[in-house]
C-alpha cells in the first residue's frame, strides 16, 4: 500500500526479562528483529529497555507501574512508549536535514533469510469451524464457551471440555506443536496414534503457550489432546517447522 514507506522497529520486554533490558541487552527474540533491522538498515527504538531503566534499580517492584501484567503496558505504559517514539521522530525528522536523493528508490541489500527465526510459526484462534474439525476427525466431549478470552482487549473464543475423557483432535504440518489453555487439567497426548510423554501434563496459562510436543519429522502430523482429569480449555493452537527456521 505505501511502498515508500520509511520502517521503523520497536523492541518491548516483559516482566522476565526486565534485568537484561536493565542493562540495554535483548532477549533472543528481541535480538533476532534486531539483528534483521540492521541487515536491511532499519533503525530500531529499544522502547522496553527504555521503560525498565525509567523504572530506575527497583524495577521488580515497580514494573506493575508501567504494565497491567507481564507483557501489556497499561496507560501509564502506553503514555512512556508513546514518549519515547515521539522523542525518536523528533530526532529523525524535524532536527534531521535530509536531502532529496535520500529518498531515491535504492536496490534493497540482499534477502538475509526466507525464512524466519523461528520457522514457519502458525497461530489458530479456535472457532466453531475448527471445533467442527476435530469431531469430524473423531474428537468429542468439547464445546464453544459462552465467554471471551480477553474481554477488555482483543476478544476471542474458546472451547471448554464438559464430559469425561474429552479429546481434541487436530491435524498440522510442521514438526512442533503448542496450545494455551487453562484449569490446570490432567492430559494426555498421543501424536499419530502414539501415546507420548510430555514435560508437563497439566493445562495451564489462558495466554501462555503450552509445548505439547516438538522435534517431530516434518510433514503431516495428528495431534490427540484427552482430558483425564477435570476439565480443560483451549483458546489457540500454535505450530511450526522447526527445519524451516533461520539457520
Amino acid at each position: 500500500a505505501y511502498p515508500d514507506c520509511d520502517i521503523v522497529t520497536l523492541l518491548t520486554t516483559e516482566k522476565v526479562y526486565a534485568s537484561i533490558s536493565y542493562n540495554n541487552m535483548l532477549y533472543d527474540q528481541a535480538q533476532a528483529h534486531d539483528d534483521v533491522s540492521a541487515h536491511y538498515n532499519i533503525p530500531t527504538v529499544r522502547i522496553g529497555c527504555a521503560a525498565i531503566n525509567r523504572m530506575g534499580e527497583n524495577y521488580a517492584t515497580r514494573f506493575s507501574m508501567f504494565f497491567e501484567d507481564s507483557v501489556h503496558p497499561n496507560s501509564y505504559g502506553h503514555g512512556y512508549y508513546f514518549d519515547c517514539i515521539e522523542e525518536f521522530l523528533i530526532n529523525s525528522l524535524k532536527n534531521t536535514k535530509y536531502k532529496a536523493s535520500a529518498y531515491e528508490k535504492k536496490a534493497l541489500p540482499d534477502i538475509n533469510s526466507i525464512e524466519l527465526f523461528d520457522g514457519n510459526r502458525t497461530y489458530v484462534e479456535i472457532t466453531p469451524e475448527i471445533l467442527a474439525k476435530s469431531e469430524a476427525l473423531g474428537g468429542f466431549g468439547f464445546a464453544m464457551a459462552d465467554s471471551k478470552v480477553y474481554t477488555n482487549s482483543v476478544p476471542h473464543g474458546f472451547i471448554k471440555s464438559n464430559v469425561a475423557n474429552a479429546v481434541f483432535v487436530f491435524e498440522f504440518e510442521g514438526t512442533d506443536f503448542e496450545i494455551a489453555g487453562g484449569s490446570k487439567a490432567t492430559i494426555e497426548v498421543k501424536v499419530d496414534g502414539e501415546l507420548v510423554e510430555i514435560k508437563d501434563n497439566k493445562m495451564r496459562n489462558v495466554s501462555i503457550p503450552q509445548c505439547i510436543v516438538s522435534g517431530l519429522e516434518s510433514g503431516k502430523h495428528r495431534v490427540e489432546i484427552k482430558v483425564v482429569e477435570s476439565y480443560s480449555a483451549i483458546n489457540a493452537i500454535m505450530y511450526r517447522d522447526a527445519t524451516k527456521a533461520t539457520k
